[in-house]
């Protein structure tokens, strides 16, 4: 360890480690730099420190969520790279994310599927009789995709079946009404 002198304006000195020359291998969740030969300069509003060394090692630890924005803004690729950085038991919240960027978009087919056949049982009993179906619909779809992923969340459930299990259940339920209505 290399002790550094700070010394302020005012006179007052302290002992400051801090610099970067080189960095090293990382090694689990830190990254660490073996600084060599540095020289630092630091300006403040009342002080300014002027510092050189000649080797510290500085560990710096990741922080994957504190260095991003959040994982709702990170491309699939980019959770699937952050998730590798992780213990396995705090990746499930990446991973479902991952896959609710998947099964969204399946689920617009499905929904699309579905439409007629709870059309038809709407017929024409009112006017907002339809609406309704199709917000018991989709409200039934969250409460189970909810349930799911906190299952995943509490490792009861797989992240690939916590997330796919409501999709699959309503992709089923909607071809069953399909062909039973196509029948008629």
């Amino acid at each position: 360890m290399v002790k550094l002198r700070k010394q302020t304006l005012d006179g007052n000195v302290e002992t400051l480690l801090l610099a970067v020359l080189e960095s090293g291998p990382s090694y689990g969740y830190a990254i660490v730099m073996e600084l060599k030969d540095g020289h630092i300069s630091f300006v403040g509003k009342e002080s300014a420190t002027d510092l050189t060394f000649e080797s510290y090692k500085l560990r710096v630890p990741i922080q994957i969520f504190e260095a991003i924005r959040g994982h709702t803004e990170m491309t699939p690729f980019g959770i699937l790279e952050a998730a590798a950085l992780l213990p396995p038991k705090k990746r499930a919240n990446l991973m479902v994310e991952f896959h609710r960027r998947f099964t969204f978009p399946f689920l617009s087919v499905v929904l699309m599927v579905l439409a007629p056949p709870l059309s038809f049982m709407a017929g024409k009993t009112g006017r907002f009789s339809g609406l309704a179906l199709g917000f018991l619909v989709i409200a039934s779809y969250n409460i189970l995709l909810l349930y799911t992923e906190e299952m995943v969340r509490v490792g009861r459930l797989s992240h690939f079946a916590g997330s796919w299990l409501p999709a699959a259940l309503f992709f089923g339920i909607s071809m069953y009404m399909f062909m039973r209505e196509a029948r008629r």
